[in-house]
Order: C-alpha cells, then structure tokens, then sequence
C-alpha cells in the first residue's frame, strides 16, 4: 500500500494535467505583427536578406528542436506571413502551410477573453458560442501535389467549412524550398508566403489567427507540423490567437512586387514553382462547394474524447493508473 499510496497522487496529477483542453494549453498571448516597411515579393522564398527583417518573429521550438519560423507584418492594406520551415527539407505530395483568420468583433473578442473559464467549466467546446466558423472566418492553404502549388481556400458558413474557388482580389501566395538569401538555413526547405488583402474584412483593428505547416514526409507525428499558437485547433476559430494589427486600414490596394523568374536550386530535392499572380476578381469570396478541410488528425495530437481532448502523455498515464490499480488489488 505504500507503493500505491505515493505514486498514485502523482500519476493521477499527470492525468489531469494531460486532460487539459486543447484551448487552454495554447497560447493566450496576442501574436503581434509590425508595419510592413520593406518590400515583398510572393515568391516562396526571401528574396532579399532584408525583406522580412522587419516583421516580428516567432520561432517554433518543441522540446529542443527549432522546427521553424513564422513572421508577420502588415500595411494599411495587407496582411504578409512567411512560414519558414526549416525542418522539412524534401518535397513531398501533402507539405502544406496555411493561415487562418477570424475578425475580431466585440462578441467574438468577449469570447477569447473568457474561453479559458468556459472550457474549465464546461470542459468540452462544443456548446460555446463561436466554435463554428463563421462567414468573416477563412482559411488560406498552400498545398504540394505534383510538384506544384495548389492554392486551397475555406470560408466559414456558421457550421462548418466551405471550399471556395474565387480568390479575394490581390491574394497572393506561393512556396518553394529555394533557401537563397535565408537567414535561417541554407539547405533547401520548405518556405510558405502569404499576402492577405485586408479588405476581406473592412476597417478592423484586430483579428484572430493561427498558422500551421504540415510535413508530410516526417512519419514521427510530433515532428511533422509547426503551428502558432501551438495547439489552436483549425475547427475553433474562437481558440485562434488574437492578432492586434500594427497599422491603420486604407481602402487603396497597395502595390506588390511581382516575382522575379525563379531561380534553379542545385539542391537533391526537387525545385518548385511559384504560383502564379492571381488576376483581380470579386474580393467578397462565392461559396461554390461544400466541404469540411480534410486537415490532418495530427495538426493538434489529441484525440477527441467526451469531456475534452485527450493528450498522448494523457493515453499512457491512463494506461499506468490502471496497471497500478490492478497491481495494488492483486496484492490485497
């Protein structure tokens, strides 16, 4: 019984740590951009060693790996983020980087402030105001298929997901593994640009926002994706952090470089293409197809149970307690 009497608190408090819900081991601090002053190219890749010296910076360490980088800033009429993935070094069918926002609304930011206390309470997110997306939520996706970008937008509905074919005017993306010019790195990986026209949602301050990268050639789940927040899940908007942006909104569409040819690495992985410049249309986006993104299970590493997620540390000290409790009976 003193076998069992010391090491059954312990296990039972690593249990109830690892059953935390996801939202509340993300995290709570606003991710913060800066105004953008040097110009960008959406071409996949730096390509100055300047262009994003002035955003802010947010690294992607778990444990003591630095799987990536992802950087911010904004104008007065766009949105720009770069996921640098240093850790993906191949080109695979499935590497992806994606961007999602949410606008911020008085209701919405009321959410975020007290998601914390709704979860403990309530320990699941199903039945919280907010947990669906909405008409003003999208998600921006650069996917790898063949070879080549394919660009892949979503748009809330109020229940679920909707897989949309028209572009916001003056969305660009591209990505490629050409690490010319990379502070980080200068093996060839995986790099994701985004640049998202502000006008998609008006005159806002603040949103909410999640980014994640998807390596689909790593078979070690907990090393396969960078995220910010780290466990945002893709299906909650109101968990995405809030994301305060640096400058005020204007209405005129602001002028983007256009991408140079792109060079040839002599990497052993293949080069990629950038997209190409999309052609302005309508910036409201039509939903045309409905469909939840099929976004991997391992985005978030939890399994969904009654009652909130289960971690992978949370499955084995379950196990545990279980051995001991049968253990400590049989010794009876």
């Amino acid at each position: 019984m003193l076998f069992s009497n010391k090491l059954i608190p312990i296990l039972a408090l690593f249990l109830c740590l690892t059953l935390l819900p996801a939202a509340t081991l993300a995290e709570d601090t606003p991710i913060e951009s800066s105004e953008s002053v040097n110009s960008v190219t959406i071409d996949g890749k730096w390509t100055s060693p300047d262009e994003w010296k002035d955003a802010v910076e947010y690294d992607n360490v778990r444990g003591k790996r630095n799987f990536g980088y992802i950087l911010i800033k904004d104008d007065g009429q766009y949105i720009y983020a770069l996921l640098d993935y240093i850790a993906d070094e191949t080109v695979n069918d499935g590497d992806l980087g994606r961007v999602r926002f949410d606008k911020s609304d008085e209701e919405k930011l009321t959410e975020r402030e007290e998601r914390a206390k709704a979860l403990g309470d309530c320990g699941c997110t199903g039945d919280i105001p907010g947990s669906a997306p909405e008409p003003h939520d999208f998600i921006f996706s650069v996917e790898w298929n063949g070879g080549k970008n394919v660009l892949k937008i979503w748009q809330g509905n109020g229940t679920e997901w909707n897989l949309i074919e028209q572009k916001p005017s003056g969305f660009l993306s591209a990505s490629s593994n050409d690490a010319e010019n990379n502070p980080y790195s200068n093996e060839p990986h995986m790099i994701y640009e985004f640049a998202v026209p502000r006008a998609i949602w008006g005159d806002v301050s603040e949103l909410g926002f999640n980014a994640f990268g998807l390596d689909k050639g790593e078979r070690n789940l907990n090393r396969a994706y960078m995220a910010l927040p780290d466990q945002g899940s893709y299906l909650k908007p109101f968990v995405w952090a809030s994301f305060p942006l640096a400058t005020p909104y204007e209405k005129e569409t602001a002028t983007i470089t256009s991408p140079a040819p792109t060079k040839t690495t002599t990497s052993p992985t293949p080069k990629p293409s950038p997209t190409t410049t999309p052609s302005p249309i309508t910036i409201t986006p039509k939903p045309t197809i409905t469909q939840t993104p099929k976004e991997p299970s391992d985005e978030t590493m939890f399994s969904q149970i009654p009652g909130g997620y289960l971690t992978i540390g949370g499955i084995i000290a379950l196990v545990v307690i279980i051995l001991v409790g049968i253990l400590v009976y049989k010794r009876k």
